[in-house]
């Protein structure tokens, strides 16, 4: 039992009840959306709890200890070692700083051999007490709906009846934001704070497109959180308030580097500002996405490709 007293132990009459109707099918889905596909998982009991305090504190917890608690069903598989995926249940914010667009979930994970292995998810305590109370007030003959998640197959429960959906797919332009090769998979932003994965693992060919081009995606909506199931690369280079061709004076000051327009002011991030010099004006030109201002950046538009002049 780790001894930081930030364990968080919930006991209520239907524990398993939610477990099993709550939690998992909502875990499920948040590591599909993660990973791509359907993954087996341990929810851990709140003995084994790890915070930021415990990691920081290896007096208190020993390092042994913590990784043991969530490494013990480790298997030897084919010749290779098998870590199960573990998940931590908590309510605490500050241990979950990361956010799936597509599940909907606040999460942060710790990665075993550069691979993500121990997930912590976000739940709410009024998530917990609606589900408590839909359980208690049930007894009444209202017709609830149930949506059940299972990889990209989305099915509505209503009284025990499987009523199948057939929502049209939609089209939608965006731009190919990054490429992630860690969680496999390519980010392509719809707007300023959304978008979709497209998973390596379905469309591989993917990673011979370049960072900055435009695309239609082709989402099929049976998914809860659409599901991109084909795509085709545009001829066009912008769309407009989202990702333009801009003209400009880049200038570098420090580590950060900015690009100033007649229109506004552009971010230019550390990879792409380390090719030009400090304290030396250069005309450039620039392909920058509208995006919302994180960290030290506080414009509203990044420079994604910059050229001189």
């Amino acid at each position: 039992m780790l001894k930081s007293n930030l364990s968080l132990d919930l006991r209520y009459n239907r524990d398993e009840i939610a477990i099993e109707n709550l939690f998992k099918p909502i875990i499920s889905n948040f590591l599909y959306c993660q990973t791509g596909s359907i993954e087996e998982f341990e929810i851990l009991q709140a003995e084994t709890y790890i915070s930021s305090y415990d990691f920081k504190n290896p007096q208190i917890a020993p390092m042994e200890h913590i990784y043991m608690s969530f490494i013990g069903g480790i298997k030897y598989i084919e010749e290779e070692l098998d870590i199960p995926i573990s998940i931590f249940i908590t309510f605490d914010k500050r241990q979950c700083p990361n956010y799936c667009n597509d599940s909907n979930r606040y999460f942060s994970s710790i990665k075993i051999g550069g691979i993500s292995k121990v997930y912590y998810v976000l739940f709410t305590t009024d998530e917990l007490f609606d589900f408590l109370y839909s359980k208690e007030v049930g007894c009444n003959e209202e017709v609830k709906n149930n949506m059940v998640l299972i990889g990209s197959e989305c099915e509505v429960r209503n009284n025990g009846k499987i009523l199948e959906t057939n929502l049209e797919n939609k089209y939608i332009k965006g731009y190919l934001n990054n490429h992630n090769i860690d969680k496999g998979l390519s980010f392509i932003s719809c707007s300023d704070d959304s978008g979709y994965p497209i998973y390596h693992i379905n469309f591989p060919s993917i990673l011979e497109i370049e960072v900055g081009s435009l695309l239609q995606l082709e989402i099929d909506n049976n998914h809860k959180f659409g599901k991109v199931v084909a795509y085709n690369l545009l001829e066009d280079k912008e769309i407009q308030g989202l990702i333009q061709f801009f003209d400009g004076v880049l200038q570098k000051r420090g580590f950060n580097a900015y690009i100033h327009t007649n229109i506004n002011t552009i971010f230019v991030p550390s990879d792409i500002a380390r090719d030009f010099e400090q304290y030396l004006d250069v005309e450039v030109s620039c392909l920058a996405r509208n995006k919302k201002p994180i960290q030290d950046n506080q414009c509203d538009w990044v420079a994604l490709q910059v050229n001189k002049k």
